[in-house]
C-alpha cells in the first residue's frame, strides 16, 4: 500500500464535500475515494459481517481520522445536507460508510435530535451486529447524550421494560456506551435497569450484562461493589450468580471474599 500524502488526501476529501452535490453524487465520490485508499491485501470481513453482506475497505487510521475531521466540520456548517447524506451512505453495505454516517450524526445540532433519534431507533433495530450498534450508540447519539439525554434514557427504559430480548440486548449495549462516556453521571439509572433484568434467563442478555458489570467496576468500583452485594442479598437468582462469578476477578481480593460469602449463604 503506497504511502499516504496527507495534503493530497485533505484535498481529495474537501473535493467531495461540496454542498451543491446531491446525495447520489456525494456517495459515488466517497465510494471512489475509499476504494482508492482501500487496503486490498487485507480487505476481508468478519463472519458476522459476511452474514449481513457487509465488507470493509480496511482504511488506515490516518484516513479515517481525516475523514472524521472534515465530516464533522461539514455537518456543523451544513446540517440539512449532512442529514441527507447520512441516509444514503448508511444504506451502503460497507463498514466505513456506516462509520461516516455515524460521524455526520455526531455533529448535528440540537434541532436535529428528533431526526437523530428516528434513525438511531431504526438502525439499531435493523441489525444484530454489536459492532454496528456500537457505531450507532457511540457516534450517532453524541448530540442526544449532550443535549437530550432524558429522551434517550426514556427510550432505553422502554426497551428494557419491553420484556423482549431483541430490545433488551440493544438497551444494555446502549447503556454500555453511556458508562464509557465520562460526562454521563446517572449511575443509579444504570443500577436500576440492571436490577430489572438481572434474573432474565437468556444467554445473550447474561453476556451483555456481564460486560456492563465489568465496565461499572472499572468506572465506579465502590458503588458497584455495594450494588452487587445488595442485589445478591435482595434479588438472588442463578443468572445473577453466573454474572457475578464471571466478574469476581475485577473486584479487590477483599471484596471477592465478601461476595463469595454472600453467594454461599
Amino acid at each position: 500500500m503506497p504511502a499516504i500524502q496527507i495534503d493530497r488526501l485533505k484535498s481529495q476529501i474537501q473535493s467531495i464535500l461540496e454542498p451543491k452535490f446531491p446525495p447520489e453524487i456525494f456517495l459515488e465520490s466517497l465510494r471512489s475515494l475509499m476504494e482508492a485508499h482501500a487496503n486490498l491485501a487485507f480487505r476481508t470481513t468478519s463472519e458476522s459481517f459476511q452474514k449481513q453482506g457487509l465488507e470493509s475497505y480496511q482504511l488506515s487510521p490516518l484516513i479515517i481520522n481525516q475523514l472524521q475531521l472534515f465530516f464533522i466540520q461539514f455537518a456543523k456548517a451544513n446540517p440539512d445536507i449532512a442529514l441527507s447524506y447520512v441516509d444514503i451512505i448508511w444504506s451502503e453495505p460497507v463498514l466505513e460508510m456506516k462509520q461516516m454516517a455515524g460521524i455526520f450524526m455526531s455533529a448535528l445540532p440540537v434541532t436535529k435530535i428528533p431526526d437523530i433519534l428516528e434513525r438511531v431507533i431504526k438502525w439499531s433495530g435493523d441489525t444484530k451486529d454489536k459492532t454496528l450498534r456500537m457505531i450507532i450508540f457511540n457516534e450517532s447519539t453524541k448530540t442526544i447524550r449532550d443535549h437530550g439525554l432524558n429522551k434517550w434514557l426514556d427510550i432505553i427504559s422502554g426497551w428494557v421494560n419491553s420484556g423482549n430480548p431483541q430490545m433488551i440486548i440493544p438497551a444494555i449495549q446502549a447503556i454500555q456506551v453511556l458508562i464509557l462516556d465520562p460526562k454521563f453521571e446517572n449511575i443509579p439509572y444504570v443500577f436500576n435497569k440492571i436490577s430489572s433484568i438481572s434474573s432474565f434467563h437468556n444467554e445473550k442478555i447474561t453476556n451483555e450484562l456481564s460486560e456492563l458489570i465489568q465496565l461499572l467496576i472499572l468506572r465506579e468500583p465502590i458503588e458497584t461493589q455495594f450494588f452487587v452485594k445488595s442485589m445478591l442479598l435482595s434479588q438472588p437468582s442463578p443468572e445473577l450468580f453466573r454474572i457475578i462469578r464471571r466478574n469476581l476477578g475485577y473486584f479487590s481480593d477483599e471484596q471477592q471474599e465478601k461476595i463469595r460469602q454472600i453467594m454461599k449463604s
